[in-house]
């Protein structure tokens, strides 16, 4: 499992250097949504790893070497839990060297990515990631509508109750929440992807 999680990250090497690069121009241009847009952009990249996978033939090879459609399928979740963690934590660090923090909205952003990634992975795994470009133009479309929803979140944070009765209980339940629903897209991938194999 390890090595594969390697593989997508030196896979992805180039594409770091370039979201480096629109990252900073977008913060440049958006500095309160930079933020969100890192931690959506990062946890997608997953599905970039899929479609470098597809051009290079890699499901074909992975399929001869001892490696189980679990693992696979696993492999691209924990790459994109591994990209939004990270970013996730680093955005948090920035925020609290700039105006003090607000651990409620990183967890809020990175939920929602989760979310968009166990949703789009298993219909990438399904289709393939060339019949999914469409599919991908509209999760993007609904990623840039949930940042505009966060950032009003953000205004309405601190003047009206949090639900659950505190920001700690709702970012728990908010995480509880992300965690279970990727469990249940990873056996709909497994699923999925074993039958777009059969399928050939």
């Amino acid at each position: 499992m390890l090595a594969l999680l390697l593989k997508d990250l030196y896979t992805l090497k180039a594409q770091m250097k370039v979201f480096l690069f629109i990252l900073i121009i977008f913060a440049l241009a958006f500095q309160a949504e930079a933020g969100a847009f890192a931690v959506f952009y990062a946890t997608l990249l997953p599905v970039t790893s899929l479609a470098y996978d597809e051009q290079s033939k890699w499901p074909q090879l992975a399929l001869m070497l001892p490696y189980s459609i679990k693992d696979i399928v696993l492999s691209k979740y924990l790459l994109g839990w591994f990209l939004s963690f990270v970013v996730s934590m680093l955005y948090g660090l920035v925020s609290l060297l700039i105006d003090g923090g607000d651990y409620f909205l990183v967890v809020i952003f990175m939920s929602l990515a989760l979310c968009f990634l166990a949703l789009t992975l298993p219909l990438v795994f399904w289709l393939g990631t060339e019949k999914g470009r469409l599919l991908l133009v509209a999760v993007l479309a609904g990623i840039f509508g949930m940042i505009g929803a966060t950032g009003y979140i953000s205004v309405l944070y601190g003047m009206q109750e949090v639900p659950f009765g505190s920001v700690p209980a709702f970012s728990g339940v908010c995480l509880l929440g992300t965690l279970l629903f990727n469990v249940l897209s990873i056996f709909l991938s497994i699923f999925l992807y074993k039958r777009r194999l059969l399928r050939g």
